[in-house]
C-alpha cells in the first residue's frame, strides 16, 4: 500500500489538469463578460445608421414662413436606407420589386458635387431629390420611370434621396428647402 507522499506524487499531474481546466474555463468566462460589457458601453446611445429618418415639412418649417398652411403643419417621415460606398451607390434601388411609400434610398456622398443618376434596370418609377451639404434641396426629379434609361438626371449635391414616385409632390417638397435626416 502506497503512503501518502507516493499518492500524492501520483495525483499530482491530475490536480494539475484539473487547475488548468479550470483556470482555462475562468479565463475564457472572463473575457466573453469583457467583450460583452465593452460592446454595451461603446454601442450604448449610438444611433442606428443602418436607417436614416427623412423628416419633411413640419412646425419647424412652419415658424419660419409667416404662412400657416395646414397641409404641412405635420412632417412626412420616410425611413431611408443608407448607399455610402460606391458598390451600394452603383446598386442602390436597381432590381428591386417595389418600395414602400414611406420608404427610401439615402445617397452619402464625402462632398457636395455634381451627381448624376439614371433609371438602369428600375421596376418602378421614382423621385429624385438632390440635397446640398446643408441638407438644402437643390433639384427634384418626379415621376423618372424606368424608359427614361438610359437618359442621366444631374445635378449638385453632397446627399441625393430616392422616393416612390408621387412623394415629392405628396409631402410639398421644394426648391430650397431644408430637409431633416
Amino acid at each position: 500500500m502506497p503512503n501518502n507522499a507516493t499518492a500524492k506524487i501520483k495525483s499530482a499531474p491530475n490536480r494539475a489538469r484539473q487547475v488548468n481546466i479550470i483556470l482555462s474555463i475562468s479565463v475564457v468566462t472572463i473575457t466573453l463578460f469583457l467583450t460583452a460589457f465593452m460592446y454595451i458601453i461603446v454601442h450604448r446611445g449610438t444611433p442606428n445608421t443602418d436607417q436614416y429618418t427623412l423628416l419633411v415639412g413640419g412646425n419647424s418649417e412652419l415658424e419660419q414662413h409667416s404662412y400657416r398652411n395646414p397641409v404641412v403643419s405635420k412632417p412626412w417621415t420616410y425611413k431611408l436606407r443608407p448607399a455610402r460606398t460606391a458598390a451600394e451607390q452603383a446598386q442602390g434601388l436597381s432590381g428591386t420589386k417595389s418600395l414602400a411609400k414611406n420608404a427610401g434610398m439615402l445617397f452619402i456622398f464625402s462632398d457636395n458635387q455634381n451627381r448624376c443618376f439614371w433609371m438602369k434596370d428600375m421596376n418602378y418609377a421614382l423621385d429624385i431629390i438632390w440635397v446640398s451639404a446643408d441638407k438644402k434641396v437643390t433639384h427634384i426629379e418626379k415621376s423618372l420611370a424606368p424608359q427614361t434609361y438610359p437618359k442621366e438626371y444631374c445635378a449638385e449635391a453632397q446627399y441625393v434621396i430616392e422616393l416612390t414616385a408621387g412623394q415629392a409632390d405628396a409631402s410639398h417638397m421644394t426648391l430650397g428647402q431644408t430637409l431633416r435626416f
